[in-house]
């Protein structure tokens, strides 16, 4: 099975208040020791609390902060934009349209529109003039 994405446990937690750690692991598919370490850099990250289940002080259960916290909005705004202009190497907008054929799905859509009209001729994009 694969891993979390960031802010994907925040989201199962959201959706299932209070969920006991091997409850996650059995929804999502992932070993409860990956859970476990997700669950802990989360709490960290301030985007889930966790509480010891009262009915089981052994079991541990998260939900979704009631704050936003300063590290949930950093990865809700990243993007990949600056990184993407940085690793070719180059600002050439034909290796750009090959770089982003390649990595499309990662991209946010405003970037896809940016990079394809780049590389089409069209007006200069402020991505590419850093």
């Amino acid at each position: 099975m694969g891993e979390l994405e960031p802010d994907q446990g925040a989201e199962a937690a959201a959706e299932h208040q209070d969920s006991a750690v091997g409850a996650i692991a059995a929804r999502t598919g992932l070993p409860q020791s990956q859970v476990s370490t997700a669950v802990a850099r989360l709490r960290e990250a301030g985007s889930i609390v966790t509480e010891a289940d009262p009915r089981d002080r052994r079991r541990l259960l998260a939900r979704r902060a009631p704050e936003v916290s300063a590290r949930r909005v950093e990865v809700a705004n990243a993007t990949v934009d600056d990184a993407l202009v940085r690793a070719p190497g180059t600002d050439d907008p034909q290796v750009l349209a090959e770089v982003l054929a390649a990595l499309g799905r990662r991209l946010t859509p405003a970037t896809v529109r940016r990079l394809r009209a780049e590389a089409a001729g069209e007006a200069a994009s402020p991505i590419l003039r850093m």
